[in-house]
């Protein structure tokens, strides 16, 4: 049990650290959503995003948004982008 906290607490920690940062988030569809994370939800997982690009996987720009917020059961991955 207390490795599980401990396990979840360093989990909660990369979560804080991506913030504030631009990430790559693959989606459970297959699309692409670049942007800076504003904020992570660490129990959801939803992310609050400005700044957004939304791609397929092929590279095609699908849009921009300024604000975006990504649910959490929809995220496969999420990556800091340098």
């Amino acid at each position: 049990m207390l490795l599980e906290l401990i396990s979840m607490n360093k989990f909660f920690d990369v979560l804080k650290g991506l913030e504030e940062k631009n990430v790559l988030i693959k989606l459970r569809n297959g699309l692409d959503v670049r942007g800076k994370a504003v904020m992570i939800d660490p129990v959801t997982m939803n992310v609050l995003m400005n700044d957004a690009d939304l791609s397929n996987s092929d590279g095609f720009n699908l849009g921009h948004f300024s604000v975006l917020i990504v649910r959490g059961d929809q995220v496969s991955l999420i990556t800091p982008l340098s």
